[in-house]
């Protein structure tokens, strides 16, 4: 196997200047998403609008990235993210003056699910390009690092410029939207230099590489079904969670404290997991992570105290975190049609944050503040059944080509 490591330092300049992109994206993005649903509230949203605003710009994000991620193998990059950064800063910097929650739940969904559509999908294979395996690996280990920072910083420092005036994020998210294009016109690309650490001997990677050719498929589903539910539960914290703060009697601050340590454990997982060389293509460390989901949204369905709804943050955060990771580097680990399977990864999350805001404001709208919770348990426990089936067939089918005489890598799950 092979030891991998995220080292912005072993990039050159031109390098570390591409991967603020992603940062600086992220920051904007989550400064207009923490603010847009307080405004909302502030004109008087209520759980269920609030969730069909989280809703809306998920479906506007998940076609448009099914749509639009098979252009980034066609369309020249530049041009896809300048029209991508152009319309979320236009959209942005109108939302505060807006007076309607419907027309605000509109720019909303254009600003982050149409303008992302472009955005995301594009950067994520113009990182891939000319890379794969462990080279690959390492590239997406910076990638998520990058952005996942972005994510990290951005709901504290929202939380406080609210409290300031409710349209400071908005104008901030604008700005630091303008700084994208500026780098693209500098030419700053993406660096093909990383340095893969070898391992074993070429015999154990002739064996590892037959084991994944025959297993990619499944553990990509399993990564995708995984990601989805991570994203649905993640959708109802950042649409809903507010609601449910300022009843227990927070203020914005402690709420931006909150979503800040979700960001931060994501990012943790962000940093690990490209320096574990042994998570690959197994079940049981993607199963373990949704166990301490599953007791992040217990914390979250029965607690009230800042200090234990901290530790369930953290707990969903690092869920996120991994999910995500399995999520882009099985999509992108095949060489051909990148943009197309990086449009799909982003689809099937924006599909977890397409239905998870909506399905949990109607639970909240007709059981309660704290029912969207208990849902997201629920469908975290039915998928980590929905995986283990998949794994078990998949099993069946490699020990029957074995017996048949083919070849085929089997499928490792808890030999821990």
């Amino acid at each position: 196997m092979l030891t991998i490591s995220v080292d912005f330092t072993n990039m050159d300049r031109n390098s570390r200047f591409f991967f603020l992109l992603p940062f600086l994206m992220e920051v904007g993005l989550i400064l207009a998403l923490f603010a847009t649903p307080l405004l909302a509230i502030r004109l008087g949203a209520s759980v269920l609008q609030l969730g069909v605003m989280g809703s809306l710009v998920a479906l506007c994000y998940t076609v448009g990235t099914v749509f639009l991620g098979h252009l980034a193998d066609k369309v020249a990059k530049r041009k896809m993210l300048w029209f991508a950064c152009g319309s979320f800063v236009l959209v942005v910097a109108i939302t505060p003056h807006i007076g309607s929650v419907w027309a605000v739940t509109v720019l909303y969904a254009f600003s982050g699910g149409i303008s992302m559509a472009f955005f995301w999908p594009c950067l994520e294979v113009w990182i891939a390009e000319g890379k794969s395996g462990s080279v690959l690996l390492k590239a997406v280990g910076s990638f998520n690092v990058a952005w996942g920072l972005g994510s990290l910083v951005a709901p504290f420092i929202a939380g406080f410029l609210y409290q300031i005036h409710y349209r400071i994020p908005f104008y901030l998210a604008a700005l630091i939207a303008l700084v994208i294009p500026v780098g693209l016109l500098r030419g700053i690309t993406p660096s093909q230099g990383y340095l893969a650490d070898a391992g074993n001997s070429s015999q154990n990677n002739k064996q590892a590489d037959l084991y994944e050719l025959n297993n990619d498929e499944v553990f990509l589903r399993i990564a995708w079904v995984a990601n989805f539910v991570s994203w649905f539960i993640l959708a109802n914290i950042r649409n809903l969670f507010p609601k449910l703060a300022f009843a227990i009697g927070f203020s914005t601050q402690t709420l931006g404290i909150l979503i800040t340590l979700m960001a931060l454990s994501q990012v943790v997982a962000f940093f690990i997991l490209p320096k574990i060389n042994n998570w690959h293509y197994r079940l049981s460390p993607l199963l373990w992570s949704q166990g301490i989901g599953i007791a992040g949204m217990t914390v979250l369905f029965f607690c009230s105290k800042f200090e234990v709804l901290a530790l369930a943050m953290l707990a969903v955060g690092g869920l996120g975190g991994i999910t995500y990771t399995s999520s882009i580097f099985y999509s992108l680990h095949r060489e051909g049609n990148r943009g197309t399977m990086s449009g799909f990864h982003e689809a099937v999350l924006g599909g977890g944050a397409l239905v998870g805001p909506l399905l949990g404001g109607i639970a909240g709208k007709f059981f309660g503040l704290r029912a969207p919770y208990l849902l997201c348990l629920l469908l975290l426990l039915g998928a980590m059944i929905f995986e283990s089936f998949l794994f078990y067939f998949q099993n069946l089918k490699v020990k029957n080509a074995i017996s048949q005489g083919g070849h085929y890598g089997v499928l490792q799950c808890d030999q821990d």
